[in-house]
């Protein structure tokens, strides 16, 4: 496991990646962006959907404060408000709008295009982009596990968490929630790239509890 997959102070630990993508509706959206900054570009006017609200969308802003400082991520927010983007609440009604035809892409996590798929037990007219190398847009969040300090079961805890790192439960992720897995990177939900081809930014995962200053921003350019 890389090493920015797991706590500094070694207090939790990656179970599964959740990679942000531009989803979209490949009948109407042919010049794909191969970055974040082409997405404030007037051609998007009006088609782009994000969920400000959502906490993956609030990460991937608190990864860009990290990256770019408050003051270029405000310039790029404020850039994106321009072009009118319409806000949903959640990844999944996201791509229910897709789909609809109410807009032409949005930026979710990777899995939300397969789950909306499965919950109306048909193909959707939905399909996962990244961006290019390193991009913002690619980053790859997780879900983690970890044990407190306050604990009196620490020993099933640890045994709780080797066994959703375990290869059959790894497996497991891959295949019921089409997430990718952190442990195992030859492990990649169908029809989506491996995890070390997304080539993910390097972003210190630790810092993205930090939320606050993100909320305060987006209230700020008018998104929240």
């Amino acid at each position: 496991m890389e090493i920015h997959y797991r706590s500094p102070s070694k207090d939790w630990i990656a179970i599964t990646g959740r990679a942000r993508v531009l989803a979209y509706a490949p009948d109407r959206v042919t010049d794909l962006p191969s970055s974040i900054d082409d997405l404030v570009d007037p051609r998007w006017k009006g088609r782009l959907a994000i969920a400000p609200t959502n906490s993956s969308f609030q990460a991937f802003i608190t990864a860009m404060i990290q990256a770019r400082g408050s003051a270029a991520t405000e310039s790029w927010l404020r850039a994106l408000q321009k072009n009118s983007p319409k806000l949903y609440e959640k990844n999944s009604l996201i791509v229910q709008a897709i789909d609809a035809g109410d807009v032409d892409a949005g930026l979710v996590n990777h899995y939300y295009t397969w789950e909306v798929s499965e919950e109306l037990g048909r193909e959707i007219n939905v399909k996962n982009s990244f961006f290019a190398p390193a991009d913002l847009g690619n980053l790859v969040n997780v879900s983690g596990a970890g044990i407190l300090k306050t604990s009196e079961k620490a020993s099933l805890a640890t045994d709780l968490i080797a066994f959703l790192l375990s290869d059959k439960e790894q497996e497991r992720f891959v295949s019921d929630t089409h997430e990718y897995s952190i442990v195992f990177p030859g492990l990649r939900p169908e029809g989506l790239p491996a995890l070390k081809d997304i080539q993910a930014p390097l972003v210190d995962l630790a810092n993205l509890s930090d939320l606050k200053r993100t909320q305060e921003l987006l209230i700020k350019v008018g998104l929240l």
